[in-house]
């Protein structure tokens, strides 16, 4: 047995019957073993959900560079719209993890506040990926319009999240479609800056 089996099924099991309904027997029965041998591993329910927590956080990290990777040599805004496109769709896919990331952030006030923290972190992420090439395309663009930039695209991008489990394939296209032209109108925007201080 593994920390890892018990994970995954900490998470199906949360992501499907919410707090209450994640019980060490359900978890422990789906491993195949003694919700006694759980505590082996963790203290308690809470210790385990929010190993599952920081699991969904890394997963996400890792395909956001997994996304930036694969666009690097793009025009700036080919690469923030592939993020952008690419990252709803990674969580569109991942049912599972998406469902049980909104339930912990709905039941645990720490799992909010820890959202908030990685989501300034996902903010500087962008900045720190994207600030030379903005920068780059938009020379008299300054610091702080490049940082507004990057708030508003976290903005759109968090929008998209959670469209991800209210819509249908179709509307969610449309979604997305949607989040797409703001984004380049936000970049737009940086352009217009440039063009009447000219």
């Amino acid at each position: 047995m593994t920390k890892k089996k018990l994970i995954e099924a900490a998470l199906t099991i949360y992501a499907e019957q919410g707090y209450k309904g994640t019980t060490m027997k359900k978890i422990a029965d789906a491993v195949g073993i003694k919700a006694s041998s759980i505590y082996f591993f963790y203290p308690n329910k809470e210790a385990l959900l929010e190993e599952v927590f920081q699991k969904i956080l890394e997963n996400h990290q890792k395909e956001l560079q997994r996304i930036f990777e694969n666009t690097k040599g793009l025009p700036v805004r080919s690469g923030l719209q592939q993020l952008l496109r690419s990252v709803a769709y990674f969580h569109r896919k991942d049912v599972v993890n998406t469902k049980a990331f909104v339930q912990l952030t709905s039941d645990f006030a720490e799992f909010k506040n820890e959202f908030s923290k990685y989501l300034d972190e996902f903010e500087s992420w962008l900045l720190q990926n994207y600030f030379n090439e903005l920068s780059d395309e938009f020379p008299n663009a300054t610091h702080v319009e490049i940082k507004q930039c990057a708030h508003q695209i976290e903005l759109i991008a968090n929008g998209l999240f959670w469209s991800t489990i209210v819509y249908s394939d179709d509307v969610f296209e449309k979604q997305v479609q949607a989040a797409e032209k703001l984004l380049l109108a936000l970049i737009n925007q940086l352009k217009k800056g440039e063009n009447e201080s000219l």
